[in-house]
């Protein structure tokens, strides 16, 4: 074995460590990612964080690497001279002196993990509308041009490097940048349908499985021991950049489990698991050159960042899907800026001679480059795009989600839920939940099916209790009418027979003198007249009673129509 190999063989096996600990972040991404959109378009947003890994990966071993770490072609430092398959590097450097020097494949294979977690942070923020297609494309140009340029500015000899910009192991290279490709999306792409109201008011989209982000989350922190930890050399400094590294998390945590619970009484999961993942961007920046207490410092600030970027975000319309530009950009400038405020003096004026102050503005120069140069080229990446495929699924398409309407990939679940749906509102026979015959969902099928049979017959009741009181409805009605008629004629013929007899009364009255039976007579018309007179005030009270009839007969009507609404 070549003895310059031999003293950094434990630093060469740390680093193909930390590579594959790198990597197994896109398992926290992709369960991120999947539990925090809804169920109707989790294998959509899986398939898109596993192929981003295989185009991105292509892209930056094809022109990415070196455009990113080959020798500058202008003077300013720009971009990196363009040389493809990475045809000009050897399996050892012997000039290398230390690990990412003497073993430029190793170096690559990790550089080649953080260029994935740049393109499939995008995923998550444009989740639920963004074609498969195009995003595919999408993430072939932030792997070939769009990570490499920047990450040459700042790690690749570039101009950023060049006055003293510090970004330990991407704060803004990977996670600010892949933060404004996806600001760039998400503005080119619009809302999620519903996510906000008429007013502009923002509706809460329920994730699909809050435990499985809470998984995603644990990978993450995990896979950050070898982010952070991997990015240094292996030494005595290594354990001290882990610690910084999962303190900053713990206390992006708590900072924002404080913040969320003063402002809202309540602890938000989505934020809190959040916050971890804002702490852990915010120390990325400065996990090698900051103390321990200025770790703590630096997560807390990271995790409040997250949740007023959350906050803004929904102030200004834009649909975040998951949460990426408030963790990954939010964040992201905080530890840049952090980096100049807390880093520790003795290295800044030994290693960078500059002061604090000084750092501060170098800091925010590359901080702001950053978000220019990501934001302008995914905006125009994403409109070249456009030109060439669709960006956006159409409003079916988003309606019945897009693990179908991208992949044709049925859901036992959704097809039940929309057959049950359109059963009950009538579009459908119930017959059609009778294909639901295998699997877990069979038993649910079939009680539902009864059920729904069950209230099929309770309508088709309904319906004819309603068609009876209606009947008998009619039935009072025209009685009412015939009543009130008889009623009528009644009071007529009486008050004309009251009239005739008060006449034969008076005739009488003068004759009783000379009649004796004219007397007896009178008497009997006497009584007539009383009985005439007592069925004409009976009349009023066989008014009112026909009139409370007609108000019941009003009810009935009441009744019907209430039975016929929920029939």
């Amino acid at each position: 074995m070549d003895p310059l190999v031999t003293p950094h063989l434990p630093a060469l096996a740390w680093l193909l460590v930390c590579s594959g600990l790198v990597f197994f972040m896109q398992a926290g991404f992709l369960a991120v990612e999947s539990g925090m959109v809804r169920y109707k378009n989790s294998i959509n947003v899986a398939l898109k964080n596993v192929v981003d890994f295989c185009t991105s990966f292509a892209a930056f071993l094809v022109l990415g690497y070196s455009l990113m770490f080959s020798p500058s072609v202008d003077p300013i430092g720009l971009i990196g001279m363009p040389v493809p398959f990475l045809s000009d590097l050897s399996l050892l450097n012997t000039a290398g002196t230390d690990v990412f020097t003497l073993f430029p494949f190793a170096f690559f294979l990790f550089q080649a993990t953080f260029c994935n977690t740049a393109a499939t942070i995008v995923s998550g923020g444009v989740a639920e509308r963004c074609r498969f297609m195009a995003y595919v494309l999408v993430s072939i140009g932030i792997g070939l041009v769009i990570y490499p340029i920047f990450g040459h500015w700042a790690w690749g000899g570039g101009w950023l490097a060049r006055i003293g910009y510090h970004d330990f192991a991407g704060s803004s290279v990977v996670h600010l940048l892949g933060a404004g490709i996806t600001l760039a999306g998400v503005v080119v792409l619009g809302a999620r349908a519903g996510r906000f109201g008429p007013d502009g008011k923002p509706r809460n989209i329920p994730p699909s499985s809050m435990p499985l982000v809470a998984l995603g989350v644990m990978f993450l922190a995990f896979g950050w021991i070898g982010f952070n930890g991997g990015s240094a050399p292996l030494g005595a400094q290594t354990a001290t950049i882990i610690i910084n590294t999962l303190n900053a998390a713990a206390f992006g945590a708590i900072g924002v489990m404080m913040l969320v619970w003063a402002l809202r009484g309540v602890p938000s999961a989505d934020l809190i698991l959040n916050g971890v993942l804002g702490g852990l961007v915010a120390i990325t920046a400065s996990a090698n050159v900051v103390s321990i207490p200025a770790s703590c410092i630096i997560g807390l600030l990271g995790g409040v960042a997250v949740v007023i970027g959350t906050r803004l975000l929904e102030r200004w319309r834009l649909d975040d899907a998951v949460g990426a530009i408030p963790v990954h950009g939010f964040a992201g400038v905080v530890g840049v800026i952090c980096t100049g405020i807390f880093a520790d003096a003795t290295w800044l004026s030994e290693t960078k001679q500059m002061t604090r102050g000084h750092f501060v503005i170098v800091q925010s120069i590359g901080a702001i480059a950053c978000i220019t140069w990501s934001f302008g080229a995914g905006w125009i990446l994403w409109k070249i795009v456009g030109r060439g495929t669709s960006l956006r699924i159409g409003p079916d398409e988003e309606a019945v989600g897009m693990n179908y309407s991208e992949h044709k990939v049925e859901e036992p679940i959704a097809q039940l839920t929309a057959a049950v749906a359109d059963t009950v509102a009538g579009r459908r026979l119930p017959e059609v939940l009778d294909h639901v015959r295998d699997g877990e969902l069979a038993p649910l099928a079939r009680n539902i099916h009864i059920l729904i049979q069950r209230q099929a017959e309770q309508k088709r009741a309904a319906t004819g209790w309603a068609e009876t009181l209606a009947d008998v409805r009619s039935m009072i009605t025209q009685e009412q009418h015939a009543g009130g008629t008889a009623a009528r004629e009644g009071r007529a013929e009486i008050s004309d027979a009251r009239e005739a007899i008060a006449d034969v009364g008076k005739l009488l009255e003068r004759r009783r003198l000379e009649d004796p039976t004219a007397a007896v007579l009178l008497d009997l018309v006497r009584m007539l007249e009383r009985r005439l007179d007592s069925a004409m005030a009976a009349l009023p009270r066989i008014d009112r009673s026909l009139e409370r009839v007609q108000a019941g007969a009003g009810r009935l009507d009441d009744v019907a129509a209430a039975m016929r609404r929920h029939a």
